[in-house]
């Protein structure tokens, strides 16, 4: 089996795309094409290193795992990024919009809920009658949610969109009463065979219907659990936009059914993304007003780096998995800069102080509908003083050892702790604290 790895990896450094393909035909284990040697290097980091973009998308195409990390911490498209082989970069990312020149860390991140294919047409969302037409339209595709939880397939072990027809809904759609539907945008998903055409996607909530009815809109889908709030990260990261969008605009809904003003009873308008109040008396109907426009809750989350900046700090909450340890995170307040709030939260929670304060990314979050606003925070100081109130425990981790379970190797070792799901973006955070080195 090693020789055949090592034959792999060769062929595969020097663009051997024949023999590539036969050595993982001919091979009995599935696993042998994103077999790891010694350093942690696979056959599309070979592939990525070299610049070699006609194996590097057959082993995309045959499914390899393109987040598998080096020894050093280095996946392939960090790999192909240093080496500037941006054909490479765009076949793994999917975006070619990705400057290879800047380093991985420095360079635009899409993470997970943030990728979105629709296109929202904002301009729109007022034109009732054109929002008329569209919900009629028999290519329309309509995403289901009962009680805030998609109508979902699962195969190929990910859950996928369900979508429903107009003629399988209409009976909702019919006479004044209709259910809280939202205009999504126009554009595809995998799921949508549209042959190039744009089709017109709502979320629509279904929770009047009782659960058996909604399953029967397709034998093969299921109502997603909200007991597991995990399960939601199970999507692929394109239809993982579009249920990020779709939720947190019902969670709004839901929440806000009375205007904050005066607290009258309010109308949808805009296509789900505005609320008036019946009130004509009422200061929210003059001029523009944020209570009449969706919630959105700002968060700031951020990886604290030791003075040294050999270790990070990690904390848990009592609610965690066991052994789980994560970013520290907290809302903004009112009148408070991105910066003062991490000082804050990192002060309060921790009792580090922090001096240095760089954004880095952001992560929409439909849980219910919050902003994660991702930053690198340098400390000044190293004693932790933690508030038993916010946090169970938070300590430094050496570079080392976050490094070790990144690349899979610590948990071989034993490993007390784990990290947050790849889908995150205090995940991204860390790794992104691990860094890229010379070893390439």
């Amino acid at each position: 089996m090693g020789k055949m790895i090592d034959e792999l990896h060769d062929s595969a450094s020097k663009g051997q795309l024949d023999l590539v393909l036969m050595i993982i035909e001919s091979s009995k284990q599935k696993s042998v094409i994103n077999a790891q040697n010694d350093q942690g290097w696979t056959a599309l980091m070979f592939a990525a290193r070299n610049g070699r973009v006609n194996v590097a998308d057959a082993l995309i195409k045959k499914g390899c795992d393109v987040d598998l990390m080096t020894k050093s911490g280095q996946t392939a498209v960090e790999i192909a990024q240093f080496w500037n082989h941006s054909s490479i970069v765009t076949l793994i990312t999917g975006d070619s919009n990705i400057n290879s020149n800047i380093p991985c860390q420095l360079s635009t991140v899409v993470t997970y809920f943030g990728k979105n294919p629709l296109d929202r047409c904002s301009t729109m969302r007022d034109n009732q009658e054109w929002i008329e037409k569209e919900l009629h339209q028999a290519s329309t595709k309509y995403i289901l949610f009962h009680k805030l939880n998609p109508f979902v397939l699962y195969q190929d072990n990910k859950y996928e969109i369900c979508p429903v027809s107009y003629k399988d809904i209409s009976f909702l759609l019919m006479g004044d009463s209709k259910p809280v539907y939202i205009f999504l945008g126009l554009g595809c998903l995998d799921l949508s065979i549209t042959n190039g055409e744009k089709n017109a996607w709502f979320a629509l909530d279904v929770s009047t219907l009782e659960e058996e009815k909604v399953l029967k809109f397709s034998k093969k889908a299921e109502i997603l659990s909200s007991k597991n709030k995990y399960a939601i990260m199970g999507f692929d990261e394109i239809q993982a936009g579009v249920i990020a969008q779709s939720k947190s605009l019902l969670t709004w809904h839901l929440r806000y059914r009375f205007c904050p003003t005066c607290g009258s009873v309010t109308n949808i308008a805009e296509a789900g993304y505005k609320r008036i109040c019946t009130n004509k008396d009422c200061i929210s109907l003059q001029g523009i007003h944020n209570t009449s426009y969706p919630r959105l809750d700002p968060v700031v989350i951020m990886l604290i780096i030791s003075p040294d900046k050999q270790q990070c700090l990690l904390g848990r909450q009592k609610t965690f998995p066991p052994g789980l340890f994560s970013c520290l995170a907290g809302f903004m307040e009112p009148g408070e800069t991105i910066e003062d709030a991490v000082r804050r939260e990192v002060m309060e929670e921790s009792g580090i102080k922090v001096d240095k304060v760089q954004y880095y990314t952001c992560q929409p979050w439909p849980m219910p509908m919050q902003l994660m606003i991702g930053c690198l925070a340098y400390a000044t100081s190293n004693y932790i003083k933690v508030d038993q109130n916010e946090l169970e425990a938070a300590r430094w981790f050496p570079k080392k050892e976050i490094m070790d379970i990144l690349t899979g190797h610590g948990l071989n070792s034993g490993a007390a702790f784990s990290l947050p799901p790849k889908q995150t973006i205090a995940y991204q955070l860390i790794k992104t604290f691990v860094g890229t080195s010379s070893n390439l």
